[in-house]
């Protein structure tokens, strides 16, 4: 997933080795490299890249922010402290944000689409 595109862009990659790495979009280097306990499927940032939503191959979405991130280059995320939107099961493929940022939208690998308030992590819509 590419963050917007002005002068301090971003990418972040997601793996089955369970990270998600955050890049420079100019010049490639590694800003963050996130640890996560489960397969990562999916990834995408709000539009300022101030959250990052990640996917996993449990259904569940994480939401980590990036406005203060961590200082060292790798952070393991404990699940007690996640923020976690937990719905259905079912390997999360895709993931969009609406331009308000207040909407996300997962698809999974079991054909189910749910519409996700942010501010509160439920389903609005499956």
């Amino acid at each position: 997933m590419i963050g917007s595109f002005g002068r301090k862009s971003q990418f972040a990659t997601v793996s089955s080795d369970q990270t998600c790495r955050i890049y420079n979009l100019a010049d490639g280097e590694a800003l963050l490299t996130l640890i996560f306990n489960e397969v990562l499927t999916a990834t995408v940032f709000d539009a300022p890249c101030w959250q990052l939503f990640v996917g996993n191959n449990n259904g569940s979405i994480h939401q980590f922010s990036l406005k203060n991130p961590p200082r060292k280059l790798y952070h393991h995320i404990e699940e007690k402290n996640s923020l976690v939107f937990g719905g259905p099961k079912g390997k999360v493929v895709c993931l969009a944000i609406n331009i308000t940022n207040t909407v996300l939208a997962s698809g999974s690998d079991n054909n189910l689409v749910c519409i996700w308030e942010i501010k509160s992590r439920q389903i609005m819509k499956r």
